[in-house]
């Protein structure tokens, strides 16, 4: 008799530990599970240290996120210079100063990409993002697009990937591309923490993709106390996007460049300390979601 196997799914944790911790409650009606996918952008917060550490006692398979590839090339130096200094990376510095040595040694472990497989199942092609091309995922057609972009990547029957923040369950004849959702700020208008269940039925892997509200009082109360909330626009927007479940990460990097233009710095590869600030204080923010 061919096995049944259930998987738990997380991507785009970023550090939100009131997320994770109600991800992991309601994990506990599916007991037991046969094991932990995180496709990538785990820390970049104020829980990550200990989120990190849960995923690791619990053998989890992790791929790096774009925040996760960034964090190691200022951990080894190897960053542009700009990273160091310019606050449109104080956030980045902020997670590389608040994450312990033994967690940023097992970062250098985990790869890109990598392939999970169970016996008797078909394997699992885990990666965070293809590349930087941005797709727009407001309507079906995006998300069809991104499927097929994600199934390309790889042969293995199922991909799972992340970094759009925005669930994703679509079939190609015998392939799946899974995105669970992001547990910090989903974009498709949910507020709250999302996850996804891998359940093989010794044919095919099924999905469950799941919506879990917290109270995001907790978060907000985290970014303060931990001064993350201090990193700057980047953590404030995390905030508003947790509040809104809608992106206006997008928005603020078109603000910037707009300015960035006006200011005749639009060739520089960042945006300057002036430009950060002034585009910080223009910004047109939802006063409604809180943000100290």
């Amino acid at each position: 008799m061919p096995p049944n196997y259930r998987l738990a799914v997380m991507a785009d944790i970023h550090g939100n530990l009131p997320g994770f911790e109600a991800v992991m409650a309601d994990l506990q009606q599916y007991q037991p599970l046969d094991g932990f996918l995180a496709a990538g952008d785990i820390v970049g917060g104020p829980g990550q240290e200990v989120i990190l550490q849960r995923l690791i006692a619990l053998h989890a398979v992790m791929v790096q996120g774009n925040g996760e590839e960034l964090l190691l090339s200022v951990a080894d130096g190897s960053a542009p210079d700009y990273v160091f200094t310019a606050q449109q990376f104080a956030l980045i510095r902020w997670t590389y100063a608040h994450l312990s040595p033994q967690s940023l040694a097992f970062l250098h472990t985990v790869p890109l990409q990598r392939v999970f497989h169970l016996p008797e199942a078909d394997p699992i092609y885990i990666v965070h993002r293809a590349n930087q091309e941005k797709i727009e995922l407001a309507n079906l057609s995006g998300v069809k697009e991104l499927a097929d972009k994600m199934l390309a990547l790889a042969p293995e029957p199922v991909v799972v990937f992340g970094h759009t923040h925005w669930p994703c369950q679509e079939r190609r004849g015998s392939r799946l591309a899974l995105n669970p959702g992001a547990v910090m700020f989903p974009e498709n208008g949910y507020i709250g923490a999302q996850y996804a269940l891998l359940n093989w039925d010794g044919k095919r892997w099924e999905t469950e993709l799941h919506n879990l509200a917290y109270d995001l009082n907790d978060l907000r109360r985290d970014y303060v106390e931990s001064g993350f909330l201090d990193t700057g626009p980047l953590a404030r927007i995390y905030i508003q996007d947790a509040y809104s479940g809608k992106d206006s990460l997008h928005a603020f990097a078109n603000h910037c460049r707009k300015l960035a233009v006006q200011a005749g710095g639009e060739s520089l590869p960042y945006f300057s300390d002036e430009v950060w600030r002034q585009a910080a204080q223009t910004f047109p923010w939802n006063s409604s979601e809180p943000n100290r």
